[in-house]
């Protein structure tokens, strides 16, 4: 299917699809294929978004209100404003990325402490305990013989594992003690903090500080530095396992690190978010 529908009606946009996640990609063809009008008009429906909502929902549809996927706009503007130059766009995009920065440190941080330090991270979380509407007979049938509160709970892992964009994984399986095992009923998406939405972020935060430099705003471009700088210290002292020489996704059910390989334990290498150029050379050794 193609990622991104458009309907226009009396200057209403109607998106049918709209994976923030995906249309990343598509972007960046869309510049490299010299499509820059195209790709405009995609990041300028995703503002579109934010300004009614707060923040991208996982797609266009009335319950997808409270689901959104990883924050990949700032990095759409990124793409094309060094294809165009375009400081007057970036000027009319930037109140946008500020929103969806502060939808996520609002309504998706999490405190974790470690060597009595606390550190501020993000997970996916999804307050919905209902089915979810796109695939309600299989959330209903998965939830058979459960009571209505662990059915509640289920289901709100199934929304949080929906705005990861891994849906479904073994990844987010948590069982009874813990461990990275089960089933998909032993979804506990939100129990974990994961390696790729904190690298993501934590290059939201540059791109951030890069932008407001080149506007001009100096006091705007330090405070994003600062947070950029916190969240790499968070990742290291939190996701970072010397022992393995990766980065994993911590389970705040115990504390510790889940130490299964999964591509996105390198996301920090992708998003340039690590202090020691050995953490890199270490995590090629793990590959190997």
């Amino acid at each position: 299917r193609p990622p991104v529908c458009i309907i226009t009606r009396d200057s209403e946009v109607d998106l049918l699809s709209v994976p923030p996640r995906d249309s990343y990609w598509v972007i960046n063809g869309l510049l490299l294929s010299e499509m820059t009008d195209t790709a405009r008009g995609m990041i300028l429906n995703f503002i579109h978004l934010i300004d009614r909502y707060g923040f991208i929902p996982n797609g266009a549809r009335v319950y997808y209100e409270r689901r959104s996927q990883p924050p990949f706009l700032s990095l759409m503007v990124e793409s094309y404003y060094q294809t165009t130059n375009d400081k007057d766009f970036l000027r009319t995009a930037l109140p946008a990325l500020e929103k969806e920065y502060l939808f996520w440190m609002q309504n998706r941080s999490v405190a974790v402490e470690v060597n009595g330090i606390k550190h501020v991270l993000n997970r996916f979380d999804v307050q919905v305990g209902l089915p979810r509407p796109e695939s309600y007979s299989d959330d209903v049938e998965l939830a058979e013989g459960l009571t209505q509160d662990a059915a509640e709970r289920l289901w709100k892992e199934l929304h949080s594992g929906a705005e990861s964009g891994w849906d479904f994984s073994s990844r987010w399986f948590v069982d009874g003690l813990g461990n990275n095992n089960g089933s998909l009923r032993d979804t506990r998406t939100t129990l974990l903090i994961p390696t790729d939405l904190n690298a993501l972020l934590c290059r939201n935060e540059r791109t951030l500080a890069h932008f407001y430099r080149t506007l001009g705003n100096e006091p705007e471009a330090t405070r994003y530095d600062k947070a950029a700088s916190a969240r790499q210290e968070a990742i290291e002292a939190v996701l970072w396992d010397e022992e393995m020489g990766v980065w994993l996704d911590y389970s705040l059910v115990t504390n510790t690190s889940h130490p299964a390989f999964y591509p996105t334990n390198l996301a920090p290498i992708w998003a340039g978010c690590y202090s020691q150029p050995s953490m890199g050379q270490k995590a090629v050794h793990y590959l190997q």
